[in-house]
C-alpha cells in the first residue's frame, strides 16, 4: 500500500512538473527547443480558431467565406489564418486595437440607427475610421488557374448603407480639428480595394494573398499607436448614450466630433 502510495505521487509529481513548465513557457520565462513562449501561444491560438470554426481552407471559395465571415466578427486574428505571411502580421498585430474599434463604432451606429439619429456626416465619419468596415460579401466563385495553386477571386462592397453621396458631405473646418490619417479604413487593402483578390495554396491550406507595402505598414502602425485614445473617448460616448438622454440629431453628432477632437489632440 506504501508503495502505492509513493508511486501515485510521484506520477502526480512528475504530471505538476511538466505542467508547471509548460506554463512557465507560455508566459516566457523559460525556453526549451520547441517548447517556448511564441509556439506555445500558436498553438494555443490555432486550437482556439479551430474551436470557433476556423479550420484551414480546403478551396479557395472556403478562404474567402472564412475570412468574410471572422472580419465581419471583428475577429481580425482569426481572418489572419487565412492570409499570407506579411497581410496575416498586420491583422493579428492589430486585432486588440481594431476589435475595439469596431466594438465601439458598432455600438454608436447602432445606437444612432435605432433612435434615427443618425447623420450623413456620422455615417461616414464612422464608416471611414472603421478599420474594416464589415459591410462586404464574396463575390462570384473564385477560378483556379491552369497550375491549380493559384486562383483569383472578388469581394463586393454593399454601398446601400449610404442613402446619401459621400462625396457631397462638407466638412469645413471640422476636418482641421480631426487627424484625416485615421480615416482610411486601415486595414482595407489601398490599392484595389479587395475588388481582385489574389490566392495561393500553401500546402494544403488556401490562403489571400494581399500584397503589402513600407506606407501600408506605417499606417498600421500610427492607427495602433493612436487606438487607445480614440476607444477612451467612444466607449465614454457609449456608456453616455445608454445612461443620458440625447434626443436630437445634432447633439448626437456634436458629441461624437467632441470626442474625435478630444482624440486628435
Amino acid at each position: 500500500m506504501a508503495e502505492m502510495r509513493v508511486s501515485s505521487f510521484l506520477v502526480l509529481a512528475a504530471v505538476v512538473g511538466v505542467v508547471g513548465v509548460v506554463v512557465l513557457a507560455f508566459f516566457g520565462y523559460i525556453g526549451i527547443g520547441w517548447l517556448n513562449q511564441k509556439n506555445l501561444k500558436e498553438a494555443f491560438e490555432g486550437g482556439l480558431a479551430a474551436t470557433s470554426g476556423y479550420t484551414p481552407a480546403k478551396t479557395p471559395s472556403e478562404a474567402m467565406d472564412k475570412f468574410q465571415e471572422a472580419i465581419t466578427k471583428r475577429q481580425y486574428k482569426f481572418a489572419a489564418k487565412y492570409c499570407t505571411k506579411d497581410y496575416a502580421e498586420f491583422l493579428t498585430r492589430s486585432h486588440t486595437a481594431a476589435s475595439q474599434m469596431g466594438g465601439d463604432i458598432d455600438s454608436i451606429r447602432n445606437w444612432g440607427k435605432k433612435k434615427g439619429l443618425l447623420t450623413d456626416k456620422v455615417t461616414l465619419l464612422l464608416y471611414r475610421l472603421d478599420p474594416f468596415p464589415t459591410n462586404f460579401k464574396v463575390g462570384p466563385a473564385p477560378k483556379e488557374d491552369s497550375s491549380k495553386t493559384k486562383a483569383y477571386g472578388s469581394f463586393l462592397w454593399d454601398n446601400s448603407i449610404f442613402t446619401f453621396n459621400p462625396w457631397t458631405v462638407s466638412f469645413g473646418p471640422e476636418a482641421q480639428q480631426i487627424d484625416m490619417r485615421m480615416y482610411q479604413c486601415v486595414l482595407v487593402e489601398p490599392r484595389t480595394q479587395f475588388n481582385r483578390v489574389e490566392l495561393v495554396k500553401e500546402g494544403e491550406e488556401w490562403k489571400l494573398n494581399i500584397p503589402t507595402n513600407q506606407q501600408w505598414n506605417l499606417n498600421v502602425n500610427y492607427f495602433i499607436d493612436k487606438q487607445t485614445t480614440y476607444h477612451t473617448g467612444l466607449d465614454a460616448m457609449v456608456q453616455g448614450l445608454n445612461n443620458e438622454r440625447v434626443d436630437s440629431k445634432a447633439r448626437f453628432e456634436g458629441d461624437l466630433l467632441e470626442k474625435l477632437r478630444a482624440a486628435a489632440k
